[in-house]
């Protein structure tokens, strides 16, 4: 699968705001059940922000977005070094404007450079309009709340109208309401006249009331300085329209400049979308990583701890998902894991899963003898402890033997720590929770450097929101200032409501009061 890279961070969209990691994993959880390629979480939060958070409405947006692109003569083979594209963009300005509105959001003019009718092509123009307005979704500062359209028709002939093609408008209309990736604000017609008429007049049967009602028709005898103060400031303006940015021209070479630097995006994306669902190739490979468990559902039934209704239930939704065929014990540990809270298993599942696919960094290769996983058990000692608290909780300890920061790899590190839970699910029957203690003492700053934020993220998500074991509590022991620093990295990806069950502890606690209120000193090394 082609992994499309974007040049803002999902932690920075939260932080501005304009979408919650809630937003995005609900999203990422129906793309695991819907036929889609994996869409990478920042395309998801483009769609968020574009459909003002209507998580349904992002849902249609993105299944009409996938169908388009599948058209390849206006979303295929867009290198703007072709023949087509080079005549096109000296045919038609494709500008955006360096700079936002007030209200977020970004300026995109079209307009006719070249008035010679033969040089102009609709399909030709319409991949070059699209692929203009998404790279102002794709690239820095984070994407915009909405986009502000000028179609600018001074040079627009009767002859320019016969080499419309009305299927090509109608597809062209249908991405605009549709399947955009960004929300339209405004759409701006100036030096409207006759000839625009026929124009609007032509694409009408397919205009749904919501896009009219964001049109505004602007004459040839506009005052621009009307314009500027009623619609779109002249800081977004450029300055054939009395704004203060640079000319057609000038901005014209800016954006190809934009357009010549996502080339690589554009070609990662064409790939996603052509090679299609990506999630049946690895199925089988994932099946055979299943983990495999000692325990029998009969012993967990016996326990009260599940039913075999509920497993038969679970059992039988996971095909309607694509999900693979997995033990009864399997779906037992999830059960047991969300408090036999059917609904919260599925969607622990489909996490499950999804992260299972999309990290093998984490869950492939995982012999002990390998060279990364021996030198890391040399510098961090991972343990499950044999013995249960008397509410039925496994505690899983960790802690660094070898403080030089240079040995740290956080990868490995991840991986090892995953594995302790197939050793507890492998330990009797599956506990009702699991306690987290892990010993900052040897932690330093530079242990910090070498921390990378995709790797943090997903083991997070994956500890809160996919793994078949219910995290009861999380002990952070000899904490210090560097602990501080440690958690405020995790902070934008971690749920307030595990969160809340994070106890910080200093070097000088009293362990008789800690074993008191939450670890027995018979579950304690």
């Amino acid at each position: 699968m082609s992994v499309l890279k974007y040049e803002f961070t999902i932690e920075e969209v939260v932080g501005e705001k304009k979408i919650t990691l809630d937003d995005v994993e609900q999203l990422r959880i129906w793309n695991s059940t819907v036929d889609l390629p994996t869409i990478p979480p920042e395309l998801l939060a483009i769609f968020i922000i574009a459909c003002e958070r209507d998580l349904e409405k992002s849902k249609k947006a993105i299944l009409a977005y996938s169908t388009c692109k599948k058209e390849s003569d206006l979303f295929g083979d867009r290198n703007i070094d072709n023949a087509d594209l080079r005549l096109g963009l000296n045919t038609v300005y494709n500008l955006i404007m360096p700079v936002r509105t007030d209200d977020d959001c970004v300026v995109y003019l079209i307009k006719l450079n070249d008035t010679n009718y033969q040089n102009f092509d609709l399909d030709t123009m319409a991949k070059l309009f699209f692929m203009t307005l998404e790279s102002c979704t794709k690239t820095t500062p984070t994407p915009p709340t909405g986009v502000k359209i000028i179609a600018d028709f001074k040079g627009l002939g009767f002859m320019h109208i016969t080499r419309f093609k009305l299927k090509t408008l109608r597809r062209m209309v249908h991405f605009l309401q549709e399947a955009l990736p960004i929300h339209m604000k405004a759409l701006h017609l100036i030096n409207f006249g006759y000839i625009a008429e026929k124009v609007v007049f032509l694409a009408k049967p397919f205009i749904k009331l919501q896009l009219f009602e964001v049109m505004h028709f602007h004459p040839s005898a506009t005052d621009m300085d009307i314009f500027s103060e009623k619609f779109i400031p002249k800081k977004c303006l450029p300055k054939e329209y009395g704004g203060f940015l640079p000319s057609f021209q000038e901005l014209k070479e800016e954006t190809i400049g934009r357009l010549r630097q996502l080339q690589k995006y554009f070609e990662d994306e064409e790939k996603l979308w052509r090679d299609g669902n990506d999630k049946d190739d690895k199925e089988a490979t994932i099946e055979m990583s299943l983990p495999k468990y000692q325990f029998k559902l009969s012993d967990a039934i016996k326990e009260e701890k599940v039913s075999k209704t509920e497993v038969q239930r679970l059992k039988k939704w996971m095909p309607t998902v694509n999900l693979p065929n997995v033990s009864n014990e399997m779906i037992a540990s999830f059960i047991i894991a969300c408090e036999r809270d059917l609904e919260s298993a599925k969607k622990t599942m489909l996490t499950y899963f999804r992260i299972k696919r999309s990290t093998p960094e984490f869950f492939e290769n995982r012999d002990i003898g390998r060279n990364d996983l021996r030198n890391i058990m040399n510098i961090i000692q991972f343990g499950s402890m044999p013995v249960r608290t008397d509410d039925d909780c496994v505690v899983h300890l960790s802690r660094i033997v070898d403080s030089r920061y240079s040995n740290f790899q956080v990868d490995p590190a991840s991986k090892i720590y995953l594995m302790l839970n197939d050793i507890t699910l492998n330990s009797g029957t599956p506990p009702r929770g699991v306690i987290l203690m892990t010993d900052m003492k040897g932690l330093g700053l530079m242990h910090l450097s070498r921390l990378k934020l995709k790797s943090l993220r997903t083991l997070t998500e994956f500890v809160q929101g996919g793994m078949p074991l219910n995290v009861k509590e999380i002990h952070l022991m000899n904490a210090s200032y560097v602990t501080e620093k440690f958690i405020f990295m995790l902070k934008p990806f971690i749920r307030p409501e595990v969160f809340g069950k994070i106890n910080i502890h200093r070097s000088n606690i009293n362990m008789a009061d800690f074993h008191e209120k939450y670890i027995p000193k018979n579950v304690y090394p």
